[in-house]
């Protein structure tokens, strides 16, 4: 339906320019075709027709005709933009599932396919609509899609399962139609400035601003109308300058600012209640901020949430509530809406969900930082299909520069190189949005490793993936984390640890690159207790000049060699030759301390990660390092960039194995390597 509206309505200068001239024989006319001739000489004379007498003119068209569909040129633009509501109608009305959605659905469905028709006939509007001095509210050319756009919402109103709530009940239903219009109007001129890649911002405040127009018929909801309302007040934002505020940096950040409210309300009722009871302990308050926190980030997703991840993954930091509840970001929070998923199928492999498999799941089997996973099914074969979140690739560097203060002052980097830090992290994030290289690094993996015992990688299908869409052999199984929780056989942990430790080693030694994310998410246990890696979205390169002096530290004859050890520590840029004595000596004395123990396992042929006494020594010294007064004094810009994410596949690879509790032979991976 929309292909044929777009041809029918098309104005594209290929098409004139291989129009015929009008026979002598009186062609048959009609609305559709008067308007295709408006449209036409609109956008190529780049002015509207002088009048009614010269447009039928230079159509062959009698006045008559003209006037027996239009009263005139106002009355012709009111009804393309009535058709472009009919066809977008129309064309969500045959999809049979539709009467079964939600209102926010319905809602979202109508927005979505509305604006692609818009989108495909950008030029028209944009033209139309700039040209207006009043505002788009009073717009002439909008008045009768108004009134069909506000039908439209009465009848969800009517139709809807839920009866609205007694205290809004007072609201009638033109009031809050004419709510949902300008809302509309609101997304309109959002989109007329939008200059992202797809109109990806469009999409995204389309999912949230429909969250709350459709949440007034529940009073739960109303708070999200109040943070609408809260923000747009304080940012002052104005339909004639939309254009010149940075939006979706100020609305993350205003998300960030109002969790830090929240946080500051937790320590005000901690505090007031240790003055009653001196014996509170900070249980209470770490369990509502990691609460707050995790919140907030969940609600920007993208990087944001990336980095709760990332903390999530280093347990002898963090306190446990922020671990536990840190922990939900590696597989499960909010997932986005079916009918922007339907979009996302549209824009990136050009039909919808049901018209490439056989079945689809509308709703996410589970969601995470950049994107959620459905699963579907074609030809008897079981899929899983990542999607990634609109946007999410154009927040990175916004939601960097955010955190970038708050980690500066908290690491204490001086000196302009700290950028390099910023910069390693942001490149890779940015490699994580990117699903055709995930797609390329998964089939190599896959290949590369399907040689170790007791482990296993999905298929993945070329034919269904594209950049945002990522199609793989849909595996049942338990993630890392459930199997752990209730596993009793240290067999089963040992078998799963030895297959774990060797894919890591045998990627850092012989591949010379790593999956840098070893969080529970990307990991699942089979039914014949294989383990399952499912995501390879985070590769992170080793350079030869990095690795020699990083695995040389692991040695104990190096660790224990005052000048070798000293030297390797230069070679990694751990300490900086502008250090003072007193740094020197201080950074020597840490490294030493943290190297003796964080390589025991590569000391011998075996090594327990069962063993608490090692994960306490590591928990200790992460807990004196916190309380460190001289370390928070002392410039924390050093080390290779290259720390940020090999620190982070071995915190995260000791964690996993401790959890497992496994028992592996350090040495096993070397038969893989021929």
């Amino acid at each position: 339906m929309v292909k044929q509206f777009v041809l029918l309505y098309s104005f594209k200068i290929k098409i004139m320019a291989t129009a015929k001239k009008p026979s002598a024989k009186k062609e048959i006319i009609d609305d559709d075709k008067i308007i295709s001739y408006y449209m036409n000489d609109t956008l190529q004379n780049n002015e509207e027709p002088k009048n009614v007498y010269i447009f039928c003119s230079n159509h062959s068209i009698e006045e008559s005709d003209f006037y027996s569909f239009f009263g005139s040129f106002d009355s012709l633009k009111q009804e393309i933009w009535v058709k472009f509501f009919e066809n977008a109608l129309a064309t969500i009305e045959k999809d049979t599932a539709y009467k079964s959605y939600s209102d926010k659905d319905k809602l979202l469905t109508l927005y979505f396919t509305l604006f692609e028709l818009l989108t495909l006939n950008r030029t028209y509007v944009l033209f139309t609509l700039k040209e207006n001095k009043e505002g788009l509210k009073n717009l002439k050319s909008l008045k009768q899609f108004r009134n069909r756009f506000k039908d439209f919402i009465v009848d969800i109103m009517e139709v809807s399962a839920n009866p609205v709530n007694e205290k809004l009940q007072k609201v009638s239903k033109p009031v809050f139609s004419e709510g949902a219009w300008i809302q509309f109007l609101f997304l309109l001129k959002f989109w007329m400035d939008d200059s992202s890649k797809g109109f990806e911002k469009t999409d995204v405040l389309i999912e949230k601003s429909v969250t709350t127009v459709v949440g007034l018929l529940d009073t739960k909801q109303l708070e999200n109308l109040f943070d609408l309302g809260k923000f747009l007040w304080k940012e002052k934002i104005k339909m004639k300058t939309l254009d010149k505020i940075p939006t979706g940096k100020i609305e993350r950040a205003s998300q960030l600012v109002k969790t830090g409210f929240k946080v500051g309300g937790n320590y005000v009722a901690y505090y007031g209640e240790k003055i009653v009871n001196p014996n509170l302990n900070r249980d209470k308050l770490n369990e509502s901020n990691a609460e707050d926190i995790y919140d907030g980030l969940k609600n920007l997703k993208g990087s944001a949430l990336k980095v709760a991840q990332m903390l999530s993954m280093d347990k002898s930091i963090m306190p446990q509530a922020y671990v536990d509840k840190f922990s939900l970001s590696q597989f499960s929070v909010p997932p986005l809406s079916a009918p922007l998923v339907r979009k996302t199928f549209k824009k990136y492999l050009g039909k919808y969900p049901e018209e490439i498999y056989d079945t689809f799941t509308p709703d996410a089997m589970n969601a995470a930082s950049i994107g959620q996973v459905h699963k579907a099914t074609k030809d008897g074969k079981d899929f899983a299909v990542k999607i990634q979140y609109p946007g999410v690739s154009e927040s990175i560097s916004s939601d960097l520069a955010l955190v970038k203060p708050f980690a500066t002052r908290m690491f204490n980097l001086k000196g302009k190189d700290s950028e390099k830090y910023f910069q390693e992290v942001e490149n890779k994030l940015l490699e994580e949005t990117d699903y055709v290289l995930e797609l390329k690094q998964s089939l190599e993996v896959s290949e590369w490793c399907k040689a170790i015992a007791n482990l296993r990688f999905p298929k993945y299908y070329p034919e269904f993936s594209s950049e945002k869409i990522l199609t793989m052999e849909w595996i049942e199984g338990e993630h890392l984390s459930e199997f752990t929780s209730h596993n009793d056989d240290r067999k089963k942990g040992d078998k799963l640890g030895q297959a774990l430790w060797d894919f890591y080693m045998y990627q850092m030694h012989h591949l010379r690159q790593v999956h840098a994310d070893p969080h529970p998410g990307n990991f699942l246990i089979d039914k014949d207790d294989n383990l399952v890696a499912i995501d390879f979205g985070c590769i992170k390169q080793v350079p030869e000049a990095f690795y020699i002096p990083y695995f040389e530290l692991a040695r104990p004859e190096i660790i224990e060699n005052p000048e070798l050890f000293t030297k390797k520590l230069y070679e990694l840029e751990i300490l900086r030759l502008d250090d003072s004595k007193e740094e020197l000596d201080y950074f020597t004395k840490i490294f030493y301390d943290l190297l003796s123990l964080f390589t025991k396992p590569f000391h011998g042929d075996f090594f327990d990660f069962s063993d608490e006494d090692f994960f306490g020594k590591i928990a200790q010294m992460g807990e004196e390092f916190s309380k460190d007064t001289q370390l928070r004094k002392m410039n924390g810009n050093r080390g290779s960039k290259h720390f940020l994410y090999i620190n982070r596949t071995f915190f995260g690879l000791y964690n996993l194995l401790h959890d497992l509790k496994a028992r592996v032979d350090t040495k096993s991976y070397e038969k893989y390597i021929s």
